[in-house]
């Protein structure tokens, strides 16, 4: 009877305590006895959306979603373009040609782990109140037809003497149209 009442104690405190029955108190172990916040298979989903966001995303929308040279930031929770998972998949299937995001053909798996992973920076970017005296800028959609469509190489890995980005504009580069450039023109 002792040795019952002994193994119930112990598992009541492993329990308490948070550890698994192999001993390990990390957060990665305890994850799928957890489940934590987003569950087990949602966890997977942003680890390996995360995974695919660095290899495909990350280089114009920087690692944290807060925007780059070439890409804008995309953890901004009033940006009414892509505010679902299925949006998300959708902006990144089709892409936004006149403003230069070239269309991804991904698999409904990877289209699913990449906007899983992108909605969890917005969730996280959400949480944190702003910081003293920052406001979020207001957001201003682009005209239909306005802009260029760029091949998503020519953005990604630009040519040697081409500024894909100058001024602001995917158009724009750094050769005047003028023949001659001088004070009067």
């Amino acid at each position: 009877m002792r040795i019952v009442t002994a193994l119930v104690l112990a598992c009541g405190v492993l329990c308490l305590s948070g550890q698994t029955a192999t001993g390990d108190s990390s957060p990665g172990a305890s994850r799928i006895e957890n489940k934590d916040a987003y569950g087990g298979k949602a966890v997977q989903a942003i680890d390996s959306g995360r995974q695919q966001f660095l290899a495909r995303c990350a280089s114009c929308h920087g690692e944290d979603g807060g925007g780059g040279a070439r890409g804008s930031k995309i953890v901004n929770v009033d940006q009414p373009r892509a505010s679902s998972g299925e949006a998300v998949r959708d902006l990144i299937r089709r892409g936004i040609p006149n403003v230069g995001m070239p269309a991804f053909p991904l698999s409904d798996e990877e289209l699913d782990s990449i906007a899983t992973y992108v909605l969890s920076l917005r969730a996280a970017s959400a949480a944190k109140p702003p910081a003293t005296g920052e406001s979020t800028p207001p957001v201003h959609p682009m005209p239909a037809g306005m802009g260029v469509s760029i091949p998503f190489v020519d953005v990604a890995q630009p040519k040697p003497g081409t500024w894909p980005t100058y001024h602001g504009r995917l158009n724009g580069n750094r050769f005047s149209p003028l023949e001659t450039i001088n004070t009067g023109n």
